[in-house]
């Protein structure tokens, strides 16, 4: 892929991860026994995405909150998982912002739920999006038939909601 340097990490990990952070590098995560021949076709496959990953690195400052904004978003996270917790029946123990890169949100088998800073430029509707998604995990640990179903009922249009992450989610640099 032209003259752009890989870092390739092998780890214990089952899926095979394409990364380009705030430096412009790009990283591939990848299980140990994945072979370099598939690796390399998947960083081909996605050249493209890549190129305008590293375009959007270099597009400008990065936007930085201050602690009052962090606050605020903090407490309005809160509330809302407060809100959507009480009425799928779920409870957790512990919410957390942290300013991450490649989740929108995370959910421990302990019941703590962490959602990342970014999503203070998301609309509303994406916010609560991802709060639902993380509490239905207290129910379902894994992406099952089952958990689409109830993410769907506490959350319609789930589909174009991830979509929208998907198409937009890349714009949200902080």
């Amino acid at each position: 892929m032209g003259h752009v340097p890989i870092k390739l990490i092998y780890s214990k990990r089952r899926t095979i991860a394409l990364m380009v952070n705030r430096r412009g590098e790009v990283i591939v995560r990848a299980p140990r026994r994945a072979p370099l021949k598939f690796i390399e076709d998947l960083v081909e496959k996605r050249r493209d995405w890549i190129q305008q990953a590293l375009a959007r690195v270099t597009m400008g400052p990065i936007r930085q909150f201050s602690v009052r904004e962090k606050l605020e978003f903090k407490l309005l996270a809160q509330e809302r998982a407060e809100y959507f917790a009480s009425l799928m029946g779920v409870e957790f123990k512990k919410l957390t912002v942290r300013n991450t890169v490649s989740r929108w949100g995370s959910c421990s088998r302990a019941g703590n739920i962490s959602f990342s800073l970014r999503l203070i430029l998301a609309p509303p509707e994406i916010l609560d999006y991802v709060i639902v998604h993380e509490l239905a995990h207290l129910k379902h640990h894994n992406h099952s038939n089952s958990f689409w179903a109830m993410v769907e009922t506490y959350c319609p249009k789930a589909k174009q909601k991830r979509k929208w992450l998907r198409d937009n989610g890349e714009k949200f640099v902080l």
